[in-house]
């Protein structure tokens, strides 16, 4: 089943596609949808470009970005993730950026959080961030000089 957009109280889909959701609460199951905004939305074995809620709870599922005041991300993949409390178990992400973040075992490439508890393996914490800046500028410094110096010996 394909559907455009879809406004309701309460949606609930089961092996379906559809394009944009709006509604107070969304249920999904084995389903993919481009766009949610809900109040509560509740995903298993789906899929979602992007999710802007009050609560999110993805299981076993993947989401572009999500966007919620509480989200628990169970054996699942998000891309981005921007709330006040994450629950995070045994999930991936790219990006998370939140208050609080607890869990078990999770990854993501860059977290910026005011509290974890748990175990979150980041390939760029602060420092790093941090030092790659740093360097970066450094360099460029260094190619704008050397560009300079260059350019000023052929005049």
């Amino acid at each position: 089943m394909l559907s455009n957009h879809t406004e309701a109280e309460k949606v609930q889909l089961t092996r379906s596609d559809v394009e944009e959701i709006n509604a107070d609460q969304v249920e999904m199951s084995q389903s993919n949808a481009g766009k949610i905004v809900a109040q509560v939305a509740t995903m298993s074995q789906s899929g979602v470009g992007m999710i802007r809620a009050g609560s999110a709870d993805v299981e076993e599922s993947g989401v572009g970005l999500v966007r919620a005041e509480n989200i628990v991300l169970s054996n699942g993949v998000a891309n981005i993730i921007v709330a006040q409390n994450v629950q995070m178990t045994e999930s991936r992400s790219a990006i998370t950026v939140a208050r609080n973040i607890e869990g078990g075992t999770n990854r993501s490439i860059m977290v910026i959080a005011g509290k974890i508890d748990g175990s979150v393996e980041t390939i760029i914490d602060a420092p790093r961030a941090i030092m790659f800046g740093v360097s970066a500028g450094l360099v460029a410094g260094l190619f704008y000089l050397l560009q300079k110096l260059i350019s000023g010996n052929r005049r």
